[in-house]
């Protein structure tokens, strides 16, 4: 037995995320639950030994939540027994992932703190809420911050009377804009044989012809798109071919003339629709003056688009696809804008959130998004609870060279198991561990059992 009061484990970053910390300190005494120990490190005589990784989630202490925050307040973390650490500028440039399973503080630790950095920058910021109407866990408060700093609040709300609108069938101009939702809707699959891929390539086409017409409508809706769709076959023939879209009706009559399922065909494309089936989505995304959200005034002026739906909504397909649609329509119109900056004058930076990210499903073109758009002044940041979700919704190689683009990670790995803590060692990178032990009155053993 031997006297002790306490360990205190010293652990040099040589690969320095936070910038500003050279050292953290951590009490595996005081703090038990930050000690994790997994195989694959050796000893100076060749044995496994289990070294233990200090994730950032607990050495951090709790911040100051935005809600209480002037705008005058500092922001920062602090580490036990050191000096705070901000969330430096060089975070706020980058695409972050911030990954903790439920209860842990992924949203309100970390998450919240970067809205509120974002806030006082005065960027524009997208923050999808599948946690709405709550106020205890999601991010309404974030519209008071937003508002708070001066900066205008934009939320849509699909569900729910009053909110802003996203105007889609305002920006279908051409026959490929149409083409461009649709397929949002009825995705061409990435694996399956050419029967399927030409299926679906015929649903694009001709719900991206339905889309065209019903832009230019008196009713530019979802609804009225539903309404053309479900014509009998033969009423709906004569609809297209009063369109003179010469593609869509000879892609339709080859379709017929090898499937021959109008009523499969039909249905695959009613089923894609089934969400906007609502008066109160539908209206969402209906164009109403006065009412509609601006996207040039919103990169041009900063502020919060707030995407609200409730949790009930999410776990079925339906608050799914509004939600791919939504993202969809708002990063080709960031995109398009940042490249008419000779336009429209200076953009604020852009940052688009995603907390819970394997609840939207697989967003199009993210690994494309993550290449790319931060030479935009564009970052994405995730928030998830495990990567064995993101690995289902996106495939393990492609959610891996997503990972390779997250230059900021946060990690609160309450609950791990033993190959999410390899994993976490993995984006920890090596180091230098030096223990010094105090003696002092008290006994104890100097190796705890692994776990504890």
């Amino acid at each position: 037995m031997l006297f002790r009061s306490g360990l205190s484990l010293y652990l040099r970053r040589k690969r320095d995320t936070l910038d500003d910390a050279k050292w953290l300190k951590v009490d595996p005494w005081k703090y038990p639950e930050i000690s994790r120990y997994t195989e694959g490190e050796k000893d100076s005589a060749g044995n496994v030994t289990d070294p233990v990784i200090v994730p950032l989630g607990y050495v951090v202490e709790q911040a100051p939540m935005p809600d209480n925050a002037a705008p005058e307040r500092p922001l920062m973390y602090k580490y036990h027994s050191m000096k705070p650490i901000g969330l430096t500028s060089k975070m706020l440039q980058e695409h972050v992932l911030v990954y903790g399973p439920t209860g842990t503080g992924k949203t309100s630790r970390a998450l919240m703190h970067f809205v509120l950095a974002f806030a006082r920058r005065g960027d524009a910021v997208v923050i999808p809420d599948f946690k709405y109407p709550k106020l205890n866990g999601g991010f309404m408060q974030a519209i008071a911050l937003f508002r708070r700093f001066g900066l205008a609040a934009y939320p849509v709300l699909p569900y729910t009377r009053g909110g802003y609108n996203i105007p889609v069938f305002d920006y279908i101009q051409t026959v490929q804009d149409g083409r461009d939702l649709a397929a949002i809707l009825v995705p061409t699959p990435e694996y399956g044989d050419s029967d399927s891929s030409f299926y679906k390539l015929t649903q694009q086409i001709i719900l991206g012809a339905v889309f065209k017409v019903v832009a230019a409508s008196p009713t530019p809706n979802f609804k009225e798109a539903i309404r053309i769709m479900n014509q009998p076959q033969a009423a709906f023939e004569a609809w297209l071919t009063g369109t003179s879209d010469a593609v869509a009706i000879e892609q339709l009559a080859r379709f017929m003339a090898e499937k021959k399922d109008w009523n499969g065909f039909v249905t695959g494309i009613i089923n894609a629709l089934e969400a906007f089936d609502d008066d109160r989505v539908s209206e969402t995304f209906t164009s109403v003056p006065g009412r509609n959200f601006d996207p040039e005034t919103f990169v041009k002026e900063g502020g919060l688009l707030y995407w609200g739906v409730p949790s009930d909504k999410m776990r079925t397909s339906r608050g799914e696809t509004i939600t791919r649609v939504f993202d969809n329509w708002l990063t080709n119109q960031i995109v398009r804008l940042r490249n008419e900056v000779s336009r429209t004058g200076p953009q604020r930076s852009v940052r688009l959130m995603y907390d819970e990210a394997p609840s939207i499903g697989r967003l199009r073109n993210v690994l494309r998004s993550v290449g790319t758009l931060r030479d935009s002044d564009i970052c994405l940041i995730f928030g998830i609870q495990n990567e064995s979700q993101m690995r289902i919704v996106y495939g393990e190689d492609i959610w891996d060279a997503i990972v390779q683009n997250l230059a900021t990670r946060l990690i609160f790995p309450t609950g791990f198991q033993d190959d999410a803590a390899k994993t976490l060692s993995t984006y920890l990178g090596d180091r230098e561990i030096r223990v010094r032990i105090n003696s002092h009155s008290g006994t104890g053993s100097l190796n705890p059992e692994p776990g504890s």
